[in-house]
């Protein structure tokens, strides 16, 4: 876990392909007390996302995830408001 205290600027997100082994680098920003990031993976399949602090990686890095081609998705069902 990261100190309540811990500057967004000292973070940094790396994201990797384990189809192609491309290397994403991603910012940090603090909002309400909360850290976020943003990645948009250029393709499709299994990513991991390592994130370090002062250049040590945190505790429980890597995190791993799944890309999708979201204009293969198509959502059905929906009402006319957009809820299910």
């Amino acid at each position: 876990n990261l100190a309540e205290n811990a500057k967004p600027e000292k973070l940094l997100i790396t994201s990797k392909s384990l189809i192609s082994n491309q290397e994403i680098l991603s910012t940090v920003e603090l909002r309400d007390g909360k850290y976020f990031t943003k990645i948009t993976p250029t393709e499709s399949g299994e990513w991991t996302m390592r994130a370090f602090y002062e250049g040590e990686e945190i505790k429980g890095s890597p995190f791993v995830f799944q890309a999708f081609d979201l204009s293969l998705a198509e959502i059905t069902g929906l009402n006319p408001d957009n809820t299910v």
